[in-house]
This record gives structure tokens, sequence and C-alpha cells, in this order.
């Protein structure tokens, strides 16, 4: 009773430090306003989903340029960690939003979700392309969600008014997450989907990455790569016994295989968990070319990869996208629907491409892939266009102004 106490009366102090905090925030942001103008052709982009400008941002930045010739762009790319770096950035983002017409972020914002004042348009053009798991409002209380307080504290998702999703099948699961009514959301793929379809070259967009490059010249160009992209989980094990349920299953005559973790998971797995594994296996690692890259873009190996294995992640829309078989390994699919919640019945969506144990998995990768149905999946959730940067962007310029 009495440590219950505590933690309610240890709750009750955060609660107040991040009110205040959010409260100066916004205070700033009102203040800036009086001594700036706004111009109309002044566009922030906000990202907390990596430090490097994100593709996204990146294809966007260029069409803008073509398209609006007097473009005055702010990129602001910072992962959140509380420190005074980060609390710096936000104030200069509040600096850059308070005489702008138009914010695009790609997940949630402090300073965006914080306005009590808010007078420019704030287009949200999430990371991900079609429905799997839950999130954001639909996931609070949930084991593998945010709780009440994390929600309301900060405002989780408020200001947005335009919302874009690659398909209408996406779009209710999209928008409900975000707490919005479907009149808020636009049909249009993300910009990325240009460079999935070969209309755009990656490396025109990207740092190059080192240790994709070196792993890239490691793999046996003979062979067929295979790809393991796993969503993020809280539970080591259960992701752990996954990787070395498919190291099990391959054979390494026939195919490469590459790790790709979450860049937001935290399990600290390793290229030297990998080959002490294969070592006890296979007493060596002759011809055996199996690696993890945790730092470059999945959406680089995405496109050398012929196979990606993955779970509950919207990475499987990409890879059909960039036209690579798709398969899905669930083995804790009755959990990850009680823990999380998913947004699709995966086994009617996907018959014939998941599995639940690596016996299965072995048997589907070495049937015939069923085309047909991945193209009838993709078309679903991802909304043909023919340049979906240019339409974007026409749609942000002409709605923002």
């Amino acid at each position: 009773m009495i440590k219950e106490k505590i933690k309610e009366f240890l709750l009750i102090i955060l609660f107040c430090v991040i009110k205040i905090i959010i409260f100066l925030i916004d205070i700033i942001y009102n203040i800036t306003q009086i001594f700036r103008k706004r111009k109309n052709h002044k566009i922030c982009m906000l990202s907390r989903q990596s430090n490097d400008i994100t593709l996204n941002f990146s294809l966007l930045k260029e069409e803008i340029e073509k398209q609006d010739k007097e473009a005055e762009i702010y990129i602001s790319c910072m992962r959140f960690k509380f420190s005074f770096k980060y609390i710096i950035n936000i104030i200069k983002d509040l600096w850059n939003l308070s005489n702008s017409k138009i914010a695009i972020i790609d997940g949630y914002s402090i300073p965006i979700c914080n306005f009590t004042n808010k007078k420019l348009k704030v287009f949200q053009i999430w990371h991900s392309f079609g429905s799997m798991k839950s999130f954001g409002k639909n996931t609070v209380g949930k084991k593998n969600g945010r709780s009440l307080f994390v929600e309301k504290v900060f405002n989780m998702h408020k200001n947005y008014d335009y919302i874009f999703a690659s398909s209408k099948a996406y779009s209710k699961n999209l928008v409900s997450g975000f707490g919005y009514g479907e009149e808020n959301c636009i049909i249009c793929p993300l910009p990325v989907v240009d460079v999935l379809n070969r209309k755009k070259k990656l490396y025109n967009y990207i740092i190059k990455n080192e240790e994709f490059e070196k792993i890239n010249k490691k793999l046996d160009k003979k062979k067929k790569t295979i790809l393991y992209a796993p969503t993020t989980r809280n539970d080591f094990e259960t992701l752990e016994s996954a990787i070395f349920d498919i190291l099990d299953i391959i054979d390494f005559k026939k195919y490469n295989f590459v790790l790709k973790m979450h860049k937001n998971e935290n399990i600290n797995f390793s290229q030297k968990d990998i080959d002490k594994y294969l070592k006890n296996k296979y007493n060596n690692l002759n011809g055996i070319n199996a690696y993890i890259d945790n730092n470059s873009l999945t959406l680089e190996y995405i496109l050398i990869s012929e196979i990606l294995i993955s779970d509950y992640s919207c990475v499987i829309y990409e890879a059909m996208e960039a036209d690579t078989n798709v398969f899905l390994y669930i083995p804790d699919y009755n959990e990850y629907i009680k823990n999380t919640g998913l947004e699709v019945d995966l086994k009617k969506e996907f018959k014939d491409l998941y599995a639940e144990d690596k016996k299965t998995l072995k048997n589907i990768l070495e049937k015939k892939y069923p085309k047909e149905k991945m193209e009838k999946i993709k078309n679903k959730y991802v909304t043909k266009n023919e340049n979906s940067t240019e339409t974007m962007v026409k749609i942000i310029l002409e709605k923002g102004r």
C-alpha cells in the first residue's frame, strides 16, 4: 500500500515537471510569433526517426525546390534523447515554426503536438506503408503500448491538419491510431515508393553506409539473399529464438542471410552470436554467408534481396513494392495480439505466406512463390502513382497555402 502511494506521488511530480516544460515550450513559441512574420514560402520538416535527414525528407526537399523556386526549407532530424542538446534543438524548431506556413512531420513531434496557438498547416506523412500492428491511441493501456499517463501528458498526435495514407485500405487504421477521422486523410504513397520502383536512385538521396557496402561485397552473388527484418520487441527471448529458428532452416548452399534489426531495437545481439550459433551447428563457417547490420537502412538490403522474412513490420509493403518475395514468421502470434494488437488478420490476408514454426517456414520457402497473391496485397495497400513525390508536394503546397 505504501509503495503504491509513493509510486502515485512520483507520477504526480513527474506529470507536473513535464507539464511545466511543455508550458514553457508553448510560451516560447507564442513569444517568437510576436517578432516573426510568416513567410508564404517557408516550410519546416521535423523528424525524430533518425539523426540524419530521412529519405522521404530528402525526396520532398528536392521536389519542393522544383515546384517552388522561392521555397525556404528548414529540416530538423534528431532522435529523442532527454538532453540539453535536444532541448536546444526544440527551441530552434520553435523559432523556425513561428514564421512558417507549412510543417511536415513523419512521427510524433513535441513542439507540433503541444501548440495552443497553431497558425500553420501540419502534414503528417507517417513512416509506414500499410496496416499491420496497432499503434498510437489504439495501444494505450496495452502491455506494449503507451500508458494513458504518457498519452495525456505529451498530448500525443494533436494539431494535425492532414494525414497521408498510402491507400484507402490503410487510411482507417492510420487515422484511428492518431485519433482522427478519415476526413483528415489524403491518399498518396510516401515518396520512398519512387525509389522502391526504381524511378529514383537510392544513393542520390542518402549517405552511403560503409557497413552496408562491406557486407554487400561479402555476399555470394551466385546465391539468393534472405533478409530477416523483424519489428522491435520488448521480449529478448522471443526474438532470439526466432533468429535461431531461421538460421536453422536456411540452406546456406543456396542462400546468403542478413539480419537487419529494427532501428529502435535495444536487444544486444551481434555478429559473434550468429557465428557462435552456426559454428556449433556446422563446425566451421566455410561457405556460410550470414551477417547482421544494425546501422544501415533496411531499404538498402531490400533492394539487393530476393526474399524478405519479417513478422509484424510494415517493411513487408516496401519489399512488395520492390518485387521482393515476402514471408512472415510469427511464432508468437496470439501473444502479440494480446500485448500489442494487430489491425489486419495476418492468417487470412497472408495465407500460404506465413509460418508459426520453423518447419512450416522451411516448407513455404521451398514452394513456388504465389506472385499473383503478393501483387493483390501490394495493390490493396499501396496505391499506384507514377510519381508519388511530385503528387505529394503538389498537395502540400496547394493545401498548405
